[in-house]
């Protein structure tokens, strides 16, 4: 009888344990989750924003060398209408958002950890087509 009990404690002790691992709370740092609108524009009077998140790599410091996770939504009157999503390698990432009109917009990425003095790293270009209304990306 003991030695059933003394299993039966060794299991649950086991499958606690296994439970408290996959629970384990899964960090990673955020940045961003600005919205970003053209020159003399507002959220209420811009036709086109731009919202950019960044996730770090899960456990380990925002500015440690390695995989971020770029997410790039693109509004029009508000509503989102593309959502895209990159992966970028770089320790310390930055960014700037630049119009180059109200239906262009620029995407600088830099890492400034890199000792390089926030050299650009990669560029994402979007264009609104007048014609089609649709988005053109180019990298």
């Amino acid at each position: 009888m003991i030695k059933v009990w003394t299993l039966f404690c060794a299991l649950g002790f086991f499958l606690g344990g296994i439970a408290a691992f996959l629970m384990w709370p899964r960090t990673y740092t955020e940045l961003g989750g600005n919205t970003y609108f053209p020159p003399n524009a507002t959220w209420q009077t811009a036709r086109y924003a731009v919202g950019i998140t960044v996730h770090g790599a899960l456990g380990k410091n925002y500015s440690d060398f390695g995989d971020k996770q770029v997410f790039v939504v693109i509004y029009h009157n508000q509503s989102p209408i593309l959502q895209k999503e990159y992966v970028i390698k770089a320790g310390d990432l930055e960014w700037k958002v630049n119009w180059k009109q109200l239906s262009s917009v620029e995407i600088n990425f830099s890492d400034s950890d890199t000792g390089s003095g926030g050299k650009i790293i990669q560029t994402i270009d979007f264009r609104i087509d007048s014609s089609t209304g649709k988005i053109v990306e180019s990298k």
